[in-house]
């Protein structure tokens, strides 16, 4: 499972539109796979949200964790949100 962008650090107010690829052992690319979406936040309850079209738009600084799961597969995203006054 493959998350673009792959990122790490949002600033407060940003949101960044997040898309999933499904791959099989050999590498080729699985259509219409069905996705779950697992979003816990820690250090501040609500950092960040992820809409029902994968928007992720960061709130407030805190740090939240995307799971991504396929097929009994996962992959794991964390972003650090900061306040969007940090340089």
């Amino acid at each position: 499972i493959e998350v673009t962008p792959f990122i790490s650090r949002m600033s407060a107010g940003d949101s960044v539109q997040l898309n999933v690829t499904t791959r099989d052992t050999a590498g080729r690319q699985l259509i219409d796979r069905e996705i779950t979406w697992l979003v816990t936040t820690a250090g501040s309850r609500g950092a960040a949200r992820l809409t029902e079209s994968a928007m992720l738009v960061a709130l407030e600084p805190g740090r939240v964790n995307i799971e991504v799961l396929s097929e009994g597969r996962r992959t794991l995203l964390t972003v650090d949100i900061a306040d969007n006054t940090d340089p």
